[in-house]
């Protein structure tokens, strides 16, 4: 693909893994709220809200949305909150939702630097 390496394209595509991610870490998470593990209930939530904004932003700057700068700025946060409280779990299961998280957030706050000089 000869647009691979544009950012927006890297962005769209790190949004996209992460909302995914997010939802299987929301499973995790069930699978262990259901087995008595009250303590990742607040990862459970936060694991699909954030999937729902990473959901979000995936589309708009795919789409090269003129609102693309605000939702990979709340997308960021967002990521950055549900991986504090993922990752105190230190589990192995998760490591691929911390992981995704840790990126997007990444590409997120990139984006948003790399679009200021615009607005």
């Amino acid at each position: 693909e000869e647009h691979k390496d544009d950012p927006h394209h890297k962005c769209a595509d790190a949004c996209a893994h992460c909302m995914h991610a997010c939802e299987e870490g929301f499973h995790h998470c069930y699978r262990q709220v259901t087995s008595g593990k009250a303590g990742h209930a607040k990862a459970m939530h936060l694991c699909v809200d954030c999937a729902e904004i990473c959901g979000t932003s995936a589309k708009l700057v795919a789409r090269m949305s003129p609102l693309m700068v605000h939702t990979c700025r709340a997308c960021a946060e967002c990521c950055e909150t549900c991986l504090t409280e993922c990752e105190k779990f230190n589990d192995p299961e998760m490591k691929a939702v911390v992981e995704s998280l840790r990126t997007c957030a990444k590409s997120c706050r990139d984006m948003v630097k790399g679009m200021s000089g615009t607005h």
